[in-house]
Parts: C-alpha cells; structure tokens; sequence
C-alpha cells in the first residue's frame, strides 16, 4: 500500500524555518488558524500527502535518548484536506511497528478530538478522557496556581527536566493529568498533576481564567471521577491493544536499519507484557525512573524473566543485585537490569478507591 506521507532530510533542523522557506502556503494557513508551533526541534519531518499533493506535515522525536521511544511533536494538516483518514493511517502504523514504543507530546484539544474519533481514547465523564496513546509532559510544563501551589515542592532545574507520561486528559482545562509517583514535583504521590494547555488551545478557549480557578477540591473529584472507572479504562486499552495487535507476526523487530536486532523468541503481546511489567514494577518501588528503560531494554533481551517479581527489603545493601545476579557497586540502581537498589519512599491515597489504578 502506497505511504501518505514522505520523510524529508533538512540540513536545517529548526522547524519554523523550514516551514517559513519551504511550505510557505501551509505556514501561512497555520497562522491564519493561530497554530502556535511549541516544538522546533525534532529528529524525523513527514510531508503529509493526499492524491499527490503535500497537505501538512508532523514531526516526531527520541526521547531519553531512546531509538525505542518515539513522540509526536507537532501536526498539521489544511482544512479541506482534514477528515480523510490521513493522519490515523499514521498513527495506526506507528502504533502497530515492534520496533518502537509511541507516544504524543502534550496534545492539544483537536487531537484528544482526532483520538476519541478514531476509538484511541474513550470518555469516561463530562470533560474527562482517557487516551490509549501516553502523553509526554516535561516538569517545566506542569501548571500551578495560587490555589494549588501548597501541593508542590518548589521547583529546581532537576524537575523541570523530569518526563512524564499522561494518560488523562481535561477537555475544559485543555490539560493532560497525572501522578508523579516518586514527589520529585507534588509532595504527594497521588496528587493530579496538570500539563499547561497548548498555546493554541490557551488563545481559542480564552482558558487562562479556567486555569486559575483549578481548586484541590476540583483536582480531587477530577481523580475521582477517573478513578472510579478504572475497570472501564482497563477493559478499552485491552480491546485497543488486541486490535492494534492482532495481525502482527510473531517476531518482533527492534532497532532502525543497520542497529536492527530480531528477537525471533518474542510475540507482539511480549511487548506489550514488557511495558506493564515496568509500569507496575515502577510503581511498586522497584525501578526508579531513570532505570526504567534498562529493564525495558533487559526484558526484550530476557523475555524468561518478564514475569519475575521479587520482594526484598530495599533497606538492606547487596553484594549482588536481587533480580538479575549481577555484581554491584555503590550505585541507585543495577546498570544491567534497571532493579532499584535504595529506598523510595511512597504514599497511598484514596484507599481502595485508588488501590492498583493506572493513570
């Protein structure tokens, strides 16, 4: 099947030059529609083509340095040319590559739009959605007020640099939602954190007096309502992931061209394990954050060991580490395998309510 889109190789890596030079009509119908680009760095620019002609564009970027862990940055596509499937052929063929993990860079209210369209996100109450594709949200984009600023710490250059991934998503508030797990940001584990909107979504919704009446009051009913649903939330990403899923091979394929490796002893629902089995060993203390992709990369290379768990007393020291056998040093966390190896510290809150609840 024909692609509709084509990657172009720029010697010039800002964005809006290459807007500015290159597609002067498309960049001058953004401005018109007051799109604000945010991101003008990016590692892979497609053209967007329907019947020939170039309509739009999306960027895409690395993250944690990560071949495997892949965001789209920025998208857009004219007017007449919108609601003809191009964007989703994307996105679905992003979504099903092995080779990589895909996530959005803080969406705008369109594209949470685009995703409910589509079934990639379901609503589960009035203004509250959950996406089956994770946001990336950086620390220097979560919002404050003077309302909820009593539930931060104060920020450093350290937390400003954190990455989070979102899966909730306020359609008032034109805001992606979360926890932060280890309180590198909020003093509470379990407390909602807020993305600052897109600046696109911030001029057309008029949304700067919403954002300063975000109450702890409102944060908790907004946890709430999503908490509640979490069965719901859970059985959508399942039938999600069994769709996406389901005419895959059976070998998985990781890496880009000459770095390729094939893992002949992985199926597509491998990865899929792979990802929850972080997920949960990360909230269950066992990973820090920084440790994570290791034992993502260590899994794929291990598949015997994805439904290992262990229960070991963090307080102790180790000669060697607890999961994976391998001599230690003075370190956080096994440079093999990613096993966390000193204390952290967490909290519960909403008691049953939130108990096992995913975000």
């Amino acid at each position: 099947m024909q692609k509709n889109y084509k990657i172009v190789d720029f010697n010039d890596k800002i964005l809006s030059n290459i807007l500015k030079n290159e597609y002067p009509d498309i960049f001058a119908q953004m401005n018109k529609e007051d799109y604000i680009l945010e991101y003008d760095s990016f590692v892979e620019f497609r053209e967007l083509i329907y019947e020939g002609d170039t309509v739009g564009f999306l960027t895409l970027d690395y993250f944690m340095n990560s071949k495997f862990l892949s965001c789209l940055n920025e998208c857009y596509i004219l007017p007449e040319y919108r609601g003809k499937g191009i964007l989703f052929k994307i996105i679905k063929e992003l979504l099903e590559e092995d080779s990589l993990r895909f996530y959005v860079r803080r969406p705008n209210q369109a594209f949470i739009n685009f995703l409910l369209k589509h079934d990639l996100a379901l609503k589960v109450a009035p203004d509250i959605i959950s996406s089956h594709i994770k946001f990336i949200i950086k620390g220097e984009e979560i919002y404050s007020n003077k309302n909820i600023k009593r539930l931060y710490r104060k920020p450093n250059s350290n937390s400003s640099e954190l990455i989070y991934y979102m899966a909730g998503f306020h359609m008032g508030l034109c805001s992606s939602f979360g926890v932060d797990p280890l309180t590198e940001i909020v003093k509470d584990n379990n407390t909602l954190m807020f993305s600052l909107p897109r600046k696109t979504d911030l001029k057309k919704f008029n949304l700067r007096k919403k954002l300063k009446t975000l109450s702890v009051n409102k944060i908790n009913e907004i946890h709430y309502e999503y908490a509640i649903h979490n069965d719901m939330i859970s059985e959508f990403n399942k039938s999600v992931s069994s769709r996406i899923n389901e005419n895959n091979d059976d070998v998985l394929i990781i890496g880009h061209g000459e770095e390729t490796l094939i893992f002949e002893n992985l199926k597509p629902n491998d990865a899929v394990r792979i990802d929850h089995a972080v997920e949960e060993e990360f909230r269950n203390s066992n990973l820090l954050y920084s440790s994570c992709e290791t034992r993502f990369e260590y899994l794929l290379n291990h598949p015997e060991y994805i439904d290992k768990r262990i229960d070991v007393n963090l307080t102790e020291g180790f000669d060697s580490c607890p999961f994976c056998g391998v001599s230690l040093g003075d370190e956080p966390y096994c440079k093999t395998c990613g096993q966390a190896l000193k204390p952290i510290s967490l909290k519960s809150m909403f008691n049953e309510v939130i108990k096992n609840f995913k975000l």
